[in-house]
């Protein structure tokens, strides 16, 4: 039977409130960020303005069209995005004593503006796939790093259970395994995304079946033998996003169009499309939730 040692755990300072909960709002910022360019490369609106940082040579260029709109709204939040993490680094480095964690938002941070000036480059040298790919991707990374940050100043942080240590490292390598193949699926989909190409289409789809496979596995073993300890509520979370990405997977496959500036006349597909990479970002998110708490939460016991 696992033992509890939260009490010990319990007599450790959290980190205030307003910080914990700032933490939360730039994780979920981040996510409207990610639909927000998500809609950019669906709708083809990504050269409305060829420029960077400036768009016609203008803060906040008047009379823009819905591509325009798209495009330096997509910017106007990412430099929001930027502002946010920065003011988590400072409120990090002045209230937490940890200095992994100062130091992770520091990375954060950096990682904001190395995102920031891939997608300005990419846009100066006219969307190559590697700049677009890569921002994209970023994007994920980005996510995640800022979601441990989240995670770090909870109150779930702190909860310790100690279980057989043949339990425990089979949960993390599952969970890993399931982060792992998430992240592959995503850099696929990127790809596919900014390339079309038909290939990858088919890769895509066929790792969608390994994907799901993985993390539900992931999810189950979590879930049953660490139910009781917070993972039963985030196992769940876990099926239930598998479900409803493939469910919006068979939809992307009815609707999706190659990148092209044209299909800002279909914004209702881009729309469900964008869902579909939405989802998928939150799924790498609570995929990753359950990484974390694997390692951090559970205590092997030696046999």
């Amino acid at each position: 039977m696992a033992v509890d040692l939260g009490e010990a755990a319990a007599s450790s300072p959290l980190p205030s409130a307003r910080l914990r909960g700032f933490a939360v709002a730039v994780v979920i910022a981040t996510l409207v960020l990610i639909k927000a360019g998500a809609m950019v490369t669906s709708t083809g609106s990504g050269l409305a303005y060829l420029d960077w940082p400036l768009a016609n040579r203008s803060w906040w260029p008047p009379n823009m069209g819905l591509d325009g709109l798209l495009e330096h709204g997509h910017r106007a939040i990412g430099a929001t995005i930027g502002l946010l993490v920065l003011i988590l680094t400072v409120w990090v480095g002045l209230a937490e004593k940890r200095n992994w964690l100062r130091w992770l938002a520091i990375g954060a941070l950096g990682l904001v503006v190395l995102q920031g000036v891939i997608g300005g480059l990419g846009v100066l040298e006219r969307l190559p796939a590697l700049t677009s790919v890569a921002h994209g991707v970023l994007a994920q990374v980005v996510l995640c790093v800022l979601t441990l940050i989240a995670f770090a100043l909870s109150a779930h942080w702190q909860p310790c259970h100690a279980a057989p240590a043949a339990m425990v490292n089979r949960a993390r390598w599952w969970a890993g395994v399931g982060v792992a193949l998430v992240f592959a699926q995503l850099v696929a989909g990127a790809i596919l995304r900014h390339t079309g190409w038909t290939g990858m289409l088919w890769l895509h789809i066929f790792n969608a079946i390994v994907v799901a496979f993985g993390l539900v596995l992931a999810a189950l073993y979590c879930g049953t033998r660490f139910g009781d300890h917070g993972f039963r509520g985030l196992s769940r979370a876990v099926g239930g996003l598998v479900l409803l990405q493939l469910m919006l997977g068979f939809v992307t496959l009815g609707v999706r169009r190659v990148k092209d500036p044209s299909n800002i006349e279909y914004l209702g597909s881009s729309v469900l499309v964008t869902s579909h990479v939405v989802v998928g970002a939150v799924l790498f998110l609570t995929s990753s939730l359950l990484l974390y708490r694997a390692l951090r939460n559970l205590e092997p016991i030696p046999a």
